[in-house]
């Protein structure tokens, strides 16, 4: 089956983009965050060359994820101009949540057409794997730990 290498078909709504050309970005952020809410997805692949998500759409999508409980992979590529302010907001979510154990960051072999792309590529590439740690090794008491500690500070 085709799609996006490494993401279930059933899961992965990069894969709707690409088998459905009248699917427009809000009605692609929707699925995302039907899913989200209703926890009904387990990998969430954002493959921002296909579709305009930006910032609104990775705000409202991060929104969903924070509370998720059923994704553990996360894959992200074609990071753009339009994809990388939402980087922050994706990392935002995934700090916490806490079953996300694996991030894949694609493209990163990639030259990017301006270096503060890259450096936001990079940036979400290191938060994310301290975060898929942190969850591999006990999340629920490592995130408790660190928004207690957000709201004493």
């Amino acid at each position: 089956q085709g799609g996006v290498a490494g993401c279930e078909a059933t899961v992965s709504l990069a894969l709707v983009v690409e088998t459905s050309s009248t699917m427009t970005s809000d009605d692609l952020t929707d699925e995302i965050v039907a899913g989200l809410r209703d926890n009904s997805l387990t990998t969430l692949c954002l493959d921002y060359s296909c579709k305009n998500i930006g910032l609104e759409r990775a705000e409202a999508i991060a929104s969903a994820l924070e509370s998720n409980a059923s994704v553990t992979k996360i894959e992200l590529s074609g990071w753009n101009s339009q994809g990388s302010p939402g980087l922050q907001k994706i990392a935002e979510a995934m700090e916490k949540n806490v079953t996300v154990t694996v991030c894949e960051v694609l493209g990163l072999d990639k030259p990017y057409k301006e270096p503060k792309y890259r450096k936001a590529v990079e940036t979400f590439a290191k938060e994310a794997a301290r975060i898929v740690q942190r969850n591999s090794e006990g999340g629920a008491a490592s995130a408790s730990s660190a928004a207690a500690g957000e709201t004493s500070g």
